[in-house]
């Protein structure tokens, strides 16, 4: 019978390295996978959308948004809007979003020359499971408020086990590069078996450590709201930002014909102050008032996070405030501009596109380190068996 033991006698480091493994190898393996799909969320929004984001010109001229948003209603019974937005491509469909009379939050396109509903947003559905899966493993779409808890515990949990295997394997590679630091990233690639397998996981290890530690420690920011708090208080700030839950967000019906003419009228005013002269723009519905905030991006702008704001109002029939991406950034809540750094550096995004990509590499070795580690241990318990 084969020797299942896997802990050393006195390897404290070793058996902590292999028992946090085994308790959180799988939330681990999830959260690293999802985070590597969300570095690069835009791309696989766009392609995923890339059928029903854009139409053929059917019509000289777009209907008024009031009456493609009618025909919407007409066609798909009680809808509360949410958002609606639109590029500048005369091709570009119009999307909009919001809670249906179940409350269910969807989004989808709509054909601006014909009023035809082209499809449901996959792309934002397909990021909200893969986001839900990376903040609580999935428990949050139960819509069991106890359950999301959890799941973000879990997450929390293995983040900090992530911190501690990354202490521990730097502690238990440490002989290999004791005397040359550079020694630490090297692989013979002319050895094999076991001696291949600890190089590789070692030296690949060593060369994601930093980037893991960054992520793994800007994670918890997230997690835990002490954390948040004494981070943001370093910086000077008491409070710190929550985010709205936009898929909760109840506008007005579509059957509210006196709202649906205010939403003409803003894309009119919006349009008057603009021409084409933008990428995208995004109108955020109050639930009450003729108060109307709009976001946009400058056309062919090299950053689409530096954006625009205007607020309209719509009976008067001017806008109120229009504040440029420069003066925007800075009119934001600091507790906002906080929360997007830290997330940022979470991502990589700080470090621009090549930041990106090794954020999202490194993410995707913790699925390697945890094979190749279980792997090892296979092949110690197959020597052992050997040795018997």
């Amino acid at each position: 019978m084969a020797n299942l033991t896997l802990l050393k006698k006195n390897k404290f480091w070793f058996n902590l390295h292999l028992v946090l493994t085994l308790i959180c190898c799988v939330p681990l393996a999830i959260v690293a996978v999802t985070g590597a799909i969300i570095s690069y969320h835009d791309e696989i929004i766009d392609a995923l959308n890339a059928k029903n984001s854009h139409v053929k010109a059917a019509l000289p001229s777009r209907m008024k948004v009031s009456e493609v948003l009618a025909k919407f209603s007409a066609q798909n019974g009680e809808f509360y809007l949410s958002f609606i937005g639109r590029k500048s491509d005369k091709d570009a469909a119009i999307v909009i979003s919001g809670v249906d009379k179940e409350g269910k939050f969807d989004s989808y396109f709509l054909d601006p020359f014909t009023g035809e509903t082209l499809g449901e947003n996959f792309g934002n559905k397909f990021i909200g499971l893969i986001l839900n899966l990376h903040v609580n493993l999935g428990l949050g779409l139960s819509g069991n408020e106890n359950l999301r808890l959890i799941g973000k515990h879990i997450v929390a949990v293995s983040t900090v086990a992530l911190i501690l295997l990354l202490v521990s394997g730097v502690v238990i590679y440490y002989p290999n590069f004791r005397h040359k630091f550079t020694r630490a990233f090297r692989i013979n690639l002319r050895a094999r078996g076991y001696t291949l397998l600890y190089q590789l996981h070692g030296s690949l290890g060593m060369s994601a450590a930093a980037v893991l530690f960054v992520i793994s420690v800007t994670g918890l920011y997230f997690s835990y709201e002490w954390l948040a708090r004494l981070t943001n208080r370093a910086f000077g700030e008491e409070q710190i930002y929550k985010a709205p839950k936009f898929t909760q967000a109840k506008g007005f019906a579509l059957t509210n014909a006196q709202k649906l003419k205010e939403l003409d009228a803003i894309f009119e005013i919006f349009t008057k102050e603009r021409g084409e002269n933008y990428e995208m723009f995004n109108v955020m519905i109050p639930p009450k008032g003729e108060i109307y905030s709009l976001r946009y991006t400058d056309k062919d702008a090299a950053d689409d996070t530096k954006f625009s704001m205007m607020s309209i109002d719509v009976r008067q029939g001017k806008i109120l405030r229009h504040t440029r991406h420069d003066d925007a950034q800075n009119a934001m809540p600091r507790t906002f501009l906080l929360h997007k750094n830290v997330l940022n550096l979470h991502a990589g995004y700080t470090f621009g596109e090549a930041g990106k990509f090794i954020f999202c590499v490194a993410s995707l070795l913790v699925v390697v380190f945890i094979v190749s580690g279980f792997w090892m241990s296979l092949k110690r318990i197959r020597k052992k068996d050997v040795l018997r």
